[in-house]
């Protein structure tokens, strides 16, 4: 599992959604769900970047673990570079 421990955001963006999304994390759902024009009502489950698990994020393999996705079709590894998106 490609799992990468984080410290506290020391500045700037992964601070501020480290802190929302540990803290107030009604107020960072509110404001998603009314871009996405989601309702009022529709749960957001954070995974990542929480706080008991040292703020770790996800790649690769592991991002799809997580939110138990399974490619059945073809491997991850046979279209996506390793080491992308987290």
């Amino acid at each position: 599992m490609i799992r990468f421990p984080q410290k506290p955001g020391p500045k700037d963006s992964q601070k501020w959604i480290q802190k929302l999304m540990n803290g107030k994390p009604e107020f960072l759902n509110s404001e998603i769900k009314n871009q996405l024009t989601l309702p009022v009502d529709q749960s957001i489950n954070w995974l990542s970047s929480k706080a008991e698990d040292e703020f770790a994020e996800y790649r690769d393999q592991a991002f799809l673990d997580l939110l138990d996705i399974k490619l059945r079709k073809i491997p991850l590894s046979n279209f996506w570079a390793s080491r992308r998106p987290v």
